[in-house]
């Protein structure tokens, strides 16, 4: 953060700066003619010339029999997939130049080498105070927006690779904390898009989201750059929706170069594409919607997100059913994000083995009651998940067996071996862990409220027991002390007949 704002030197040398970009973009895209060198440095075609009459000399560049001038021997052992370099580059500017239209502010496109972000399209706004083109220039990619988003790709042993402490012997104070890395790329890769403040440059804001192939592998990263001054969080999410936008419209324009039949394209695309919005849109929505203080009372009950649940609810209304776009929000791991999945899902679409590794995921007491309510129950594997999940070892996953069960004696209690369930609670429940016991208390109370023959029993289970006899209840509300909540749902059920 303590870098300045990037600005050119006071007394700058036209020729030289023209000769370093001329380079750059012979290394970075493989090849250009006079014409398309002076088009692009804004010269006249006998100054790109001389230019590249001097780069030649140099070894910086050859021209070949087609009169295209090329990385020369100086360059050619920086060069690094220069044909796709170029074919980003082309494809990506009227994209960019839509962005600055939309946006009006500077629009770039990155690509990551080692642990270096390169600018290799750079597209300035109209208005007199702008971050100015970065085209060309070479930034550590743990401080850019796109860098970060590209290194979060990784794996762990390739970031390794990348911050492998002897490149750094000479500059130990440039290589980054990995634990510190590692935690935010964690983030990243939940949220899909980047917001760099002032963490690259002083006074330089940017938001990035990534461009992928039809595989899914991330080519560069598109960002919108701006300064600190006129940045508003929150316009965050028409930000990232606009830049999520383009980047599908440049993936597919990409994907449409390749050699694949049209078909096989667009069924590829049809993966990353999401109906209606985004993951990273999503996100970006979300992020507006936390609240600090609903995120510290919910900490203390067990969840870690700060969403006020109606406007969760309100969110879920407005994206309607998405199966796709929920499992990918569940992937992010994020527990207002699962959430919002669960709300907008399909519950029958999940098969039995999908499930059973949400379940084991599902840490959150939030998530966990609402994946058994809201998902499980409505599924046709309910009984099979609910037969495998009460014998398992894991506790937090035999209460969601328990809570099957529940449900179970309430509306389905055919063939249950309802004395059976009364044995095991009173042999049990005394000392399981707070989840788990809770499910069993729960099924205890609903067995003496739902079956008369066995309300005695049950009564008599949770007054020996004393499990949640003193848990704290609030006024006008039933205390979850089995023998209180059974007499008193019972009475109420008379009130009612």
């Amino acid at each position: 953060m303590d870098k300045p704002l990037r600005t050119p030197p006071p007394y700058p040398i036209a020729s030289v700066d023209h000769a370093l970009r001329a380079a750059t973009i012979l290394q970075m895209e493989g090849g250009a003619t006079v014409s398309q060198i002076a088009e692009r440095l804004g010269v006249a075609r006998s100054t790109a010339h001389r230019l590249l009459a001097m780069l030649v000399h140099r070894d910086f560049a050859v021209q070949d029999e087609g009169r295209v001038y090329r990385p020369g021997p100086v360059l050619e052992p920086a060069a690094q997939s220069p044909s796709l370099v170029s074919r980003l580059r082309t494809t990506a500017l009227p994209h960019l130049h839509r962005v600055v239209d939309l946006l009006d502010e500077t629009t770039n496109l990155i690509v990551r080498t080692r642990d270096t972000a390169r600018f290799i399209a750079s597209v300035e706004c109209r208005l007199a105070l702008r971050v100015g083109s970065r085209e060309g220039m070479v930034f550590p990619a743990h401080r850019t927006t796109a860098g970060l988003l590209l290194l979060a790709e990784l794996t762990d042993e390739e970031l390794d690779a990348a911050y492998a402490p002897e490149r750094y012997r000479d500059r130990p104070a440039d290589r980054p904390d990995l634990a510190r890395l590692r935690t935010e790329l964690k983030r990243l890769r939940r949220t899909g898009f980047a917001v760099n403040k002032e963490r690259s440059e002083r006074g330089l804001v940017a938001v990035g989201v990534l461009v992928r192939d039809p595989d899914g592998t991330a080519l560069a990263g598109l960002s919108v750059s701006m300064p600190s001054m006129r940045y508003d969080p929150h316009h965050l999410q028409s930000l990232v929706a606009t830049l999520d936008a383009t980047a599908r419209a440049l993936e597919k324009d990409l994907a449409e170069q390749g050699p694949r039949p049209r078909e096989t394209q667009e069924a590829e695309m049809a993966g990353t594409a999401l109906t209606g919005t985004t993951v990273a849109e999503v996100m970006a929505e979300l992020a507006t919607l936390e609240d600090p203080k609903i995120r510290a009372v919910n900490e203390r009950h067990g969840d870690d997100h700060g969403v006020n649940l109606s406007k969760l609810r309100a969110l879920a209304k407005r994206l309607k059913t998405q199966q796709d776009l929920a499992r990918r929000l569940w992937e992010t791991d994020d527990t207002a994000a699962r959430l919002l999945a669960l709300l907008i899902c399909r519950p029958k679409a999940f098969a039995r083995d999908e499930l059973d590794v949400m379940l084991r995921q599902a840490r959150s007491p939030k998530v966990h009651d609402w994946l058994v309510n809201y998902v499980v129950k409505k599924n046709p594997h309910a009984e099979e998940l609910r037969l495998a999940w009460s014998d398992d070892p894991d506790p937090v996953v035999a209460s969601a067996g328990w809570a099957l069960t529940t449900e179970r004696v309430a509306k389905k209690p055919e063939s249950l071996d309802l004395p059976g369930l009364l044995d095991v609670i009173e042999a049990e429940m005394k000392d399981a862990p707070d989840r788990l016991q809770w499910a069993m208390n729960h099924c205890l109370a609903q067995i003496g409220i739902s079956h008369a023959e066995y309300r005695t029993r049950a009564i008599a289970i949770g007054e020996r027991l004393e499990v949640l006899k003193d848990y704290p209840t609030s006024p006008g509300c039933t205390s979850p002390f089995a023998p209180t909540w059974i007499t008193e749902m019972v009475r109420r059920q008379g009130d009612q007949s």
